[in-house]
Parts: structure tokens; sequence; C-alpha cells
């Protein structure tokens, strides 16, 4: 994905169930795969479960980032 597109959700909806189809999908870098048929309630559910994942992510890497950055710091001044 072109770091435009980087964060930008993709949940496959297709009619083909089969699990390579599946797998291949997902491979490709789509968070979540959706065959029909499939109800609403379900569909929003799973979009709501993509979004919360893409979210925690953001919100661990500043942890990361900053816990690195913190690292930096002790290590340059001799501590």
């Amino acid at each position: 994905a072109s770091p435009g597109n980087r964060d930008i959700a993709v949940i496959l909806l297709t009619a083909i169930g089969d699990i390579d189809g599946k797998l291949r999908g997902i491979e490709l870098g789509a968070d979540d795969y959706v065959t029909k048929p499939f109800r609403v309630a379900d569909l929003q559910r799973r979009i709501d479960l993509v979004l919360d994942k893409r979210r925690y992510r953001r919100e661990l890497k500043v942890v990361v980032e900053g816990a690195d950055s913190g690292l930096e710091k002790t290590s340059h001044s001799g501590a």
C-alpha cells in the first residue's frame, strides 16, 4: 500500500467463501473478509472492530515511540 492509503481500512465483501480466497485477501492487506449473505448488524460490528484495532495500533505506536525516545535520552545521558 502506498503511504497515503495506509490508514484506509479495507473489508472485502464477497460471495466467494473459499478459504484460499479469504487467505489471499488478508495476505494482500485486507483488514477483514465478509462473505455473503451477511447481516447488516454483523457487518457493522466487524467495521467497528477493524476501526478499534486500527485506533489501538496508532495509540500503541505513540506509546512505543515515546518509550524509545525515553530510552535514547537515558542512554545518551550516561545513566
